[in-house]
């Protein structure tokens, strides 16, 4: 049994032996195949089937099913017409997702079923969309029209499995091939091309010559595809589990997808790298991406804080750009970019000088937060070959103990808060104090009154309050790491005190 391929017990599927394997299931003398489908999917295939149509559980469910693998979603085609779908499901909530492709959903106790005719596409002028489609009632004329042999399987539980293109010999044999000619196919859906390497990068499939030649030959096409698209692609590659082999294999091919961003795949240790990196999708795309600098072979991280010791905040707009060009959320890109500052730092395995970075990253994220980008971070350098695993360990060990004895780095630790400021009676009297030096206390009532009325006294005493007190805090959080006082409530309140005075008397 090749490697990736798991063998389960008789329970995956009704009527196999105990000793078969997944890959084969039992198979009898009739050629059937026996595969367990939730009972939903099971109940929609047999009232179709009952009302005369015939109807099959297609693609990539079949695939993972033949695999072991759990189907993240069930995939339903029948040789009914869409009308046809609808008149027999009338007593369900029946959604018209798709019509003119063939697709309806079907509401089966709350859970979406998409239910799509069988049919074959014609020409794909805008490389995503056929701009026709010819409804059939031939499961092989619908099977024609899939992108891979893996994913052109069908299975019915009163017909079996239909194979009409060696899917199971592909899947056994570890090979990801097109349903014909490759060229055909990516024509059709130039996407096609970035989703035979992202399945090389999940299952670990090698991309059969004829086909790779094709993925390599066409990859500028992909470009036609959305960004949104292409980053869902992206990210189902790059954080799968043999990412590292697929992206050293096709890694040309990738900077030609994501060209329009900005960023490149250019540094080989963080490929191979890939096969030992934590999971988190932030954290890949920090370790994986990069922004060449005018055409240069190297990416702006790569180097900077070498030799500078910071890093400039131009980089960091170049690689927030590039996700931004890729569609990625606003917390991604907030969290990517982080870890990618903190990779590109010489950090000190000193308990301080780590404490003052962790106090930065605060500023911007939830405290909670912060030891984890810290970490990945420094995983990220590490992967790259910049950081010894001694220090990494050191580092690791400075921040573990960090958390462990609850020390402070973030104005949300300390033991006083805003209001224990804004409400402390030394404080509240210098305030006024000056105020009244500024010439407040000449004001008169009837000044004052009016103030109150349109709210601008108001505004301007809470904008000058909170400046006040953030400006209080950030010292106060500042001289706890540094050791000069402790993070407790008295001692914190009366260093308060003094950092307002003397404010004040500035």
């Amino acid at each position: 049994m090749p490697p990736g391929i798991c063998v389960t017990t008789g329970s995956a599927y009704r009527g196999a032996p105990a000793n078969a394997g997944a890959l084969f299931l039992w198979y009898n003398t009739h050629m059937d195949y026996f595969l367990n489908v939730p009972n939903k999917v099971d109940k929609i295939l047999r009232m179709l089937a009952r009302a005369g149509f015939d109807a099959y559980v297609v693609g990539g469910c079949v695939r993972d099913i033949l695999m072991g693998r759990k189907p993240h979603d069930w995939d339903i085609t029948t040789s009914a017409t869409p009308e046809e779908t609808k008149e027999c499901f009338s007593g369900y909530k029946v959604i018209e997702t798709g019509i003119k492709h063939g697709t309806v959903t079907v509401l089966m106790d709350g859970e979406p079923y998409e239910i799509t005719t069988f049919r074959s596409d014609g020409t794909y002028s805008d490389g995503r969309h056929p701009d026709s489609v010819t409804f059939s009632k031939d499961i092989k004329v619908d099977l024609a029209r899939r992108d891979f042999t893996m994913n052109a399987l069908a299975y019915s539980p009163s017909k079996g499995l239909i194979d009409e293109y060696g899917g199971l010999e592909d899947i056994h044999s570890r090979i990801i091939k097109a349903v014909g000619a490759p060229e055909e196919r990516f024509a059709e859906d130039s996407l096609r091309i970035l989703r035979a390497v992202r399945f090389a990068g999940t299952l670990g499939f090698m991309i059969e010559p004829r086909t790779a030649q094709a993925v390599k030959t066409l990859a500028h096409t992909v470009s036609r595809a959305s960004a949104e698209r292409i980053r869902e692609e992206m990210d189902k590659l790059i954080t799968g589990a043999y990412a590292a082999y697929a992206v050293k294999a096709y890694r040309h091919e990738l900077n030609e997808v994501i060209s329009f961003s900005g960023a490149r795949i250019i540094d080989r240790k963080a490929v191979k790298s890939l096969e030992h990196a934590p999971d988190p999708l932030p954290l890949r795309l920090a370790l994986l991406l990069d922004v060449p600098d005018d055409g240069e072979q190297m990416g702006l991280f790569s180097f900077a804080s070498d030799l500078f010791g910071a890093v400039p905040e131009t980089d960091i707009d170049a690689f927030r750009g590039a996700l931004r060009k890729m569609k990625y959320d606003n917390d991604t890109i907030k969290l990517a970019s982080a870890i990618k500052e903190t990779a590109a730092k010489k950090i000190l395995p000193e308990e301080l000088v780590v404490l003052l970075e962790m106090r930065k990253l605060a500023d911007r994220f939830p405290y909670e937060d912060v030891p984890d980008i810290m970490m990945d971070g420094i995983s990220v350098r590490s992967l790259c070959g910049k950081l010894s695993d001694s220090a990494t360990e050191k580092l690791f060990g400075i921040i573990g103990g960090i958390v462990e004895q609850g020390r402070c780095y973030s104005r949300a630790q300390l033991d006083i808060t805003g209001d224990d400021l804004l409400n402390d009676e030394v404080i509240s009297q210098r305030a006024a104090a000056g105020r009244d030096s500024d010439g407040d206390a000449d004001r008169t009532a009837a000044g004052r009154e009016n103030e109150g009325d349109d709210g601008r006294a108001a505004k301007e005493a809470g904008l000058k309050s909170g400046k006040e007190v953030g400006r209080i805090l950030s010292a106060l959080i500042d001289e706890v790491i540094a050791g000069e006082i402790p993070n407790e409530h008295s001692a914190l309140i009366e260093r308060a005190r003094v950092i307002y005075k003397s404010d004040i008397l500035v």
